[in-house]
C-alpha cells in the first residue's frame, strides 16, 4: 500500500474530537464519497491513538442485524456466534447488546470502536440495528465510535461529523502509477484523463476493487431503481443546475426535492451553495458523472433532452429580458454560470425533432442585445459552435420548407456575425437574403421584421452608410409604433441607434431629440441610472 498523505487537519481534529473527556464526542462519522479515502483515514486514527483498544467491524455486504455485533462478540466476549434456528432474534440481539455493554463498562482498557462500510446497513432496513448499537455504545464512558459511511445515518444524537467529499485518492493513486510506469508522458496522461479517464483507469491489469468503473458503479447500483433514474436523467445537464431546473427535467411527476436530497446525503450531488444572489447551485461529482453516462442510460432520450431543449431555452429567454432590467447584474451572473448547459442547448440541435423545432427557431431568432451573444459565443470554439447552431437551423427550415422560419433564423445569423465576428459585409449579406424572403411573401408587419429592418439599419451605420441606415430604422420604428411597442427593448434599441447615425451627419436636433426620448424610456424601463445602458446616454 503507497504511503498515506494529506488530510492532516481531518486526522487531527478527529482524534481530538475521540480523546477529550467530553461526553459529548464520544461518536465521529466520516462521510464522502465512495472511494475518497475514509477507511484510509481511519486507519491513520487508529494508529494515532495508542492507549485505545480498537475493534474494527466491516459492515460491508452484512446481511441481518446480528452480525453487526458478530466482530465486537469476538473481540470483546471472545466467543463466536451460533444460533439456534428456534431462537427469537430481536431477543438474541438485545441480550448481546446488553452483555457487551457490561464487559465494556468493567473493563479498564479505553476501546475505540469502528464502523467501516456503514452505508451497507444504513442503506437497508437493518438501519435501526445499527442506530440501537450506536447509541447503546456511546454511553459507556471509556468507549468511542468511530464510523464511515457514503450516506447519512439519521441519529437522535447529534454526533460529530466529518464531510470527506473534495478528494479522490483512488484516483490520484491511480494516475500516479500510471506516471511512474512511464509509458505514457504527463501530458499524454492529462489529456487520457480529460478525454477518457473512466476507460483509462478501469484497466483489467488493476485489482478488481481498484478498477474505477467497478468501483463507482458498484456504488451506485446500491440506490434504489427510482433514484438510478432521476439520477441519469439529471446527468442530462452537463453543468451547475438548481432545483428548480432538477424537478422540471425529472418530469411533472416529480414535485419535490426527494430524489435530490438522497442524492445529496449519498454525496452524488454536491451544494455549491448560493452564488451573487443566485438560488442554490447543484452538480454531479464529475467520476459518478462519467460512470452515469456510461452505465445508466436514459430510458426515453428524446422526452428527456426535449424537456431540456424547453427548460434552457426558456431560461436564456428569461435572462435576455432581464439583462434590461434592475437586475441585470443578477442576470449575468445566472448567464454564466448556465453558459454550459447552454452550449449543450445549441449543440441539441443536430438532434432536432418535430417536437423541438419551433423552440431552435426560436433561439435563432432571439432579439439578442450585444449582451447575450458575447457570454455564448465568447471564444473561437463556442463561436463555430454558434455557426454550426445557425447553420443548422437554417437547414432545418429548409427541410421543412418553411420561408417564415427562414428569414427569421438569416436575421439572427447576421446579428451574430455583425455584433461578435464585427463582419459587416457577411452580416449585411445575411440580412439582404432574409429581405429578400419576407418580400417575396405576404406582408406581414411583425415583431420579425422591425427586427429585421432595425438590424440591417445597425449594420449599414456601422459601415458608414449612416442615410441608407436611417431610411430602414425608421421603416422599423413606424413598425414598432403601430404594434403599440413603448418600452420594449426593439423599440429602444431602434430610437437609439437613430439617435447615433443622425449625429453622424450632423443632424444634431434630431439626434439630440432620439437620444433624450430613448434616455427616458430606458430610465422608466429599468428602473434605476444604475444601468450600463444608462452610463451610455449619461456620458
Amino acid at each position: 500500500m503507497a504511503d498515506f498523505v494529506g488530510r492532516v487537519k481531518e486526522i487531527q481534529d478527529i482524534t481530538n474530537r475521540l480523546i477529550s473527556q467530553s461526553r459529548t464526542s464520544t461518536v465521529a462519522i466520516v462521510y464522502g464519497l465512495k472511494a475518497v479515502g475514509k477507511s484510509s483515514l481511519v486507519r491513520q486514527i487508529c494508529h494515532r491513538i495508542q492507549d485505545f483498544e480498537v475493534e474494527w467491524v466491516d459492515l460491508k455486504n452484512v446481511g441481518e442485524g446480528i452480525k453487526i455485533l458478530e466482530p465486537l462478540a469476538l473481540s470483546i466476549l471472545k466467543e463466536s456466534l451460533s444460533l439456534l434456528g428456534n431462537e427469537d432474534i430481536h431477543e438474541v440481539f438485545d441480550g448481546l447488546v446488553k452483555r457487551i455493554l457490561t464487559t465494556l463498562n468493567n473493563s479498564q482498557k479505553k476501546h475505540l470502536i469502528v464502523f467501516d462500510n456503514m452505508e451497507d446497513v444504513v442503506e437497508s432496513e437493518l438501519s435501526v440495528y445499527m442506530e440501537k448499537v450506536i447509541y447503546s455504545l456511546s454511553s459507556v464512558k471509556n468507549t468511542r465510535i468511530l464510523a464511515t459511511s457514503t450516506t447519512k445515518l439519521p441519529l437522535a444524537q447529534h454526533p460529530t461529523i466529518f464531510e470527506m467529499t473534495l478528494g479522490l485518492p483512488l484516483v490520484l493513486q491511480m494516475t500516479a502509477a500510471e506516471i511512474d510506469a512511464g509509458d505514457l508522458t504527463v501530458e499524454e496522461i492529462i489529456y487520457l484523463l480529460s478525454q477518457c479517464r473512466l476507460k483509462l483507469l478501469s484497466q483489467e491489469f488493476y485489482p478488481s476493487t481498484e478498477r474505477l468503473a467497478p468501483v463507482y458503479l458498484a456504488f451506485l447500483h446500491r440506490m434504489s431503481k427510482p433514484l438510478q433514474k432521476k439520477l441519469s436523467i439529471i446527468n442530462y445537464i452537463p453543468g451547475t443546475f438548481d432545483a428548480k431546473e432538477a424537478l422540471e427535467i425529472m418530469g411533472p411527476e416529480s414535485t419535490n426535492t426527494e430524489h435530490l436530497r438522497s442524492a445529496m446525503n449519498r454525496h452524488v450531488i454536491q451544494n455549491y451553495g448560493v452564488h451573487y444572489g443566485v438560488y442554490q447551485r447543484f452538480n454531479i461529482h464529475g467520476i459518478l458523472r462519467d460512470c452515469i453516462s456510461e452505465y445508466m442510460l436514459i430510458k426515453d432520450l428524446p422526452l428527456v433532452r426535449g424537456r431540456f431543449c424547453r427548460i434552457f431555452s426558456e431560461i436564456l429567454q428569461e435572462l435576455e429580458n432581464k439583462s434590461f432590467t434592475s437586475d441585470y447584474q443578477r442576470a449575468l451572473c445566472q448567464l454564466n454560470m448556465e453558459q454550459q448547459n447552454f452550449n449543450k442547448l445549441l449543440t441539441d440541435v443536430l438532434h432536432c425533432t418535430s417536437d423541438t423545432y419551433q423552440i431552435f427557431v426560436n433561439i435563432a431568432s432571439f432579439q439578442f442585445n450585444l449582451t447575450t451573444p458575447a457570454f455564448l459565443f465568447n471564444s473561437p470554439d463556442s463561436y463555430e459552435m454558434g455557426m454550426m447552431f445557425y447553420k443548422e437551423c437554417l437547414r432545418l427550415t429548409q427541410q421543412h420548407k418553411n420561408n417564415y422560419d427562414s428569414s427569421k433564423v438569416l436575421s439572427g445569423l447576421g446579428s451574430v456575425i455583425t455584433n461578435i465576428k464585427g463582419d459587416y459585409i457577411l452580416g449585411e449579406h445575411h440580412y439582404r437574403n432574409a429581405l429578400r424572403i419576407r418580400q417575396s411573401g405576404p406582408t406581414v408587419k411583425d415583431c420579425s421584421l422591425a427586427f429585421l429592418y432595425q438590424s440591417l439599419g445597425w449594420n449599414l451605420g456601422c459601415q458608414g452608410k449612416s442615410q441608407e441606415a436611417i431610411i430602414f430604422l425608421e421603416k422599423a420604428l413606424t413598425i414598432e409604433i403601430e404594434l403599440g411597442m413603448s418600452l420594449e427593448n426593439l423599440i429602444l434599441n431602434t430610437l437609439q441607434s437613430l439617435a447615433l447615425f443622425h449625429l453622424d451627419l450632423d443632424h444634431m436636433d434630431i439626434g439630440e431629440k432620439y437620444q433624450l426620448e430613448a434616455l427616458r424610456r430606458r430610465r422608466q424601463a429599468i428602473g434605476t441610472d444604475m444601468h450600463p445602458y444608462s452610463w451610455c446616454y449619461v456620458e
